[in-house]
């Protein structure tokens, strides 16, 4: 198929999949990038209160900490 048999909306219906999909991989890298700050955060905090396991408590102190990404 050359680009003059493609039509208009053909080409647009791939460019919005191809959105759809870079968006989604986004998302998931995104989800995962916080749950391992979440998690390293939360072992610092258990650790500074002299513990060498992780509490559910420690994990809502690190999720109401503001998280800005470096990318």
């Amino acid at each position: 198929m050359t680009l003059n048999e493609i039509s208009l909306e053909t080409l647009d219906d791939e460019i919005e999949e191809n959105i759809e999909v870079r968006a989604h991989d986004l998302i998931s890298d995104f989800k995962y990038k916080y749950a391992i700050h979440l998690l390293k955060r939360a072992e610092e905090f258990a650790k500074s209160n002299g513990r060498d396991t992780v509490e559910v408590s420690d994990v809502n102190k690190a999720a109401r900490e503001p998280y800005t990404p470096f990318y």
